[in-house]
């Protein structure tokens, strides 16, 4: 039977003790852990979260005798958790792959599981009669973003550079958590804001904002956003098991597409604690988010090509560990899958 954890520090360094991914016999694991990391933003978690609604990732249980558990995962613990092998198979932002690739650590991503940055500039409702969706118009208002060097404010610096602004000469107030972002608009602290496509759904319903800036469909360069990954080591000594993972996240990325035009389809295929839990907004987000989720699972040449020069771009990484970072994808189990999406 599955079981949920919610993740905390001392979980985690509990479950450190613990050998995930191996078995007594040198057969497939007893147990594997799959974590999903970062907010509860949709895209990046629709097509994980329509499997385990689903249970799809019970016939894995069945096939090879194995506990599948789940755990959700601040972004900061992620990678460190799968090299250690604490996890066994993670869903994160390709960000934190590459930084963790170019550091010569053997992660692997096996599939993507959506493209684009999965974030979004709100602007204050009270601007939207004046200001709309013309960010020249902010110039003097109070830009808001998580914290510096942070995904929220570099994609808050590309909008405001593409508008033909100075964002080094801009009011910005580092909030913090994301929680952070929508008081500040309603307390007219912030003008503008730049968050995940989830807070921004919330903004949005909510009537604190309005989408100024959604970065899956006004960012010029197709990149990969978030994907499934492993390590060379889990994926060497359990290939048929990989594969059946893999198979299962291409399933729920087919059921996610066959309803790509209905959010109240998709929401009610994720299990029920999280149906409650993204409710709030969850039109409106995924509105945002859907555009990120056409692909079938594969890294194009061309995607990983303008990820690495992005991202490389962005001081994720220097560009010298470029080579590194794109032979960590790997088409393998997708190319080789039998899931008819």
């Amino acid at each position: 039977m599955k079981r949920i954890l919610i993740a905390v520090v001392s979980l985690v360094v509990a479950l450190g003790a613990t050998a995930c991914g191996e078995s007594n016999d040198g057969g497939p694991p007893s147990k594997v852990i799959i974590a999903a990391g970062g907010s509860q933003a949709v895209a990046p978690w629709a097509a994980h979260l329509a499997a385990r609604g689903q249970h799809f990732f019970e016939d894995v249980e069945k096939k090879f005798n194995v506990d599948i558990e789940f755990l959700d995962m601040d972004t900061g613990s992620t990678i460190p958790s799968l090299t250690s092998g604490t996890v066994d198979f993670l869903i994160a932002g390709v960000p934190a792959f590459a930084t963790a690739r170019s550091q010569g650590m053997e992660v692997v991503a096996i599939t993507e599981v959506a493209s684009g940055q999965n974030m979004a500039l709100v602007g204050s409702a009270k601007h939207k009669e004046d200001f709309g969706t013309d960010l020249r118009a902010f110039a003097d208002s109070a830009w808001g973003y998580t914290a510096p060097g942070s995904t929220s404010a570099i994609i808050a610096s590309e909008a405001a550079t593409a508008a033909g602004l100075d964002f080094a000469n801009l009011n910005t107030v580092a909030f913090g958590k994301l929680s952070a972002a929508i008081p500040g608009l309603e307390s007219n602290r912030l003008d503008i804001v730049s968050v995940d496509v989830g807070t921004a759904g919330v903004a949005i319903s909510d009537g604190a904002g309005y989408l100024i800036y959604n970065a899956n469909t006004d960012m010029k360069e197709r990149t990969i956003g978030t994907a499934l990954m492993s390590t060379s080591a889990f994926i060497e000594k359990n290939p048929e098991l990989t594969q059946s993972i893999v198979d299962v996240y291409l399933r729920g990325m087919g059921l996610v597409q066959r309803n790509i035009d209905d959010a109240s389809a998709v929401l009610a295929s994720f299990p029920a604690d999280y149906q409650k839990l993204m409710s709030k907004g969850f039109d409106q987000a995924w509105k945002l988010t859907a555009p990120g989720l056409g692909g079938d699972g594969r890294f194009t040449d061309s995607a990983i090509e303008s990820t690495v020069g992005y991202l490389s771009g962005k001081d994720y990484f220097d560009i010298s560990a470029g080579d590194e970072v794109k032979a960590g994808f790997d088409n393998r189990f997708v190319q080789a899958s039998q899931v008819q999406k």
